[in-house]
């Protein structure tokens, strides 16, 4: 095994890994939960990375959702009211 080497475009490589992977006929319902996407929230690559994955994901097709916790009031967001409950862990949690 080589050691990886630096990726100059993150975004072009994502789409390359995804296309090699899930080729060209597969489309998916993605969602993608991050207690921090930017930039609305961010303390570290985790930020970044919920952001242009969703991004390249998207491009590629395929119907994106992301979903990060408000932290504080800030202009832009606005409650839709629509609400899903997932079955995780032997309960019922709303999101």
């Amino acid at each position: 095994l080589e050691a990886p080497k630096k990726v100059k475009d993150p975004k072009a490589a994502a789409k390359a890994l995804l296309k090699l992977f899930m080729g060209e006929k597969k489309r998916f319902n993605v969602v993608i939960a991050s207690s921090e996407v930017s930039p609305y929230s961010k303390s570290g690559g985790l930020a970044d990375v919920a952001a242009k994955l969703s991004i390249a994901l998207s491009q590629l097709g395929h119907r994106v959702m992301t979903v990060s916790p408000s932290y504080r009031d800030y202009d832009g967001p606005v409650a839709t009211g629509v609400t899903k409950d997932f079955e995780l862990y032997g309960g019922n949690h709303p999101v």
